[in-house]
């Protein structure tokens, strides 16, 4: 098990990559929203997941067996992006694969995506995803999306779940079989999204 506190204050990043096996377990803690600020450098179209570009992001593969996330802030920095206006290009904040998840009094601010590319110009700012099982489970709560940016056409979700039914790593149970909801969404807020809240 992997375990860090972080103190008050900003903190630049390439991008802070989680977990280095499946039965990793990661527990990242910040001060508080606000206070401990993980702020994207200028990353290009190398940052983490690429061309996500995340702030904080797991392995793929593998997936991470149970990650906590709480208390900070996930700042993309777009404005300061050099390839903002790159074809296929993104600036995210969390991108998580994992069994079990908790995001909580997470902030995700100065993120985007462009349009140049129609199938590519939706953002993920905060995304966790998960595989079809009785055992998996993802909490998001309280946390905080804003401050969008865009060019062009570029849309979001600013918060996506998602189980990876029918693909590579995804199937444990049969489709439509699982009998407990798989994530709980809840007292979160969204403003100024261009596209969706949720998804």
């Amino acid at each position: 098990a992997v375990e860090i506190n972080i103190d008050p204050g900003v903190f630049l990043t390439n991008g802070i990559m989680l977990g280095t096996t499946y039965e990793a377990s990661w527990k990242v803690r910040g001060s508080g929203i606000d206070q401990t600020i993980i702020r994207s450098r200028d990353v290009g179209r190398t940052g983490l997941r690429a061309p996500n570009n995340c702030v904080m992001a797991t392995l793929d593969p593998p997936w991470v067996k149970t990650l906590e996330i709480s208390d900070l802030t996930l700042d993309a920095q777009w404005e300061s992006q050099s390839e903002r206006q790159t074809s296929g290009v993104k600036y995210a904040c969390l991108f998580a694969q994992v069994t079990t998840g908790i995001v909580r009094r997470v902030k995700c601010v100065h993120w985007g995506s462009n349009g140049l590319n129609l199938d590519l110009s939706e953002c993920f700012p905060l995304r966790v995803d998960t595989y079809s099982d009785k055992d998996t489970h993802i909490l998001i709560e309280d946390c905080i999306v804003e401050d969008q940016h865009r060019y062009l056409a570029g849309y979001a979700t600013a918060i996506m779940v998602q189980t990876m039914q029918g693909q590579a790593g995804g199937d444990r149970i049969a489709w439509g079989t699982r009998q407990s909801p798989s994530a709980l969404i809840r007292r979160n807020r969204t403003s100024g999204i261009y596209g969706h809240g949720f998804g």
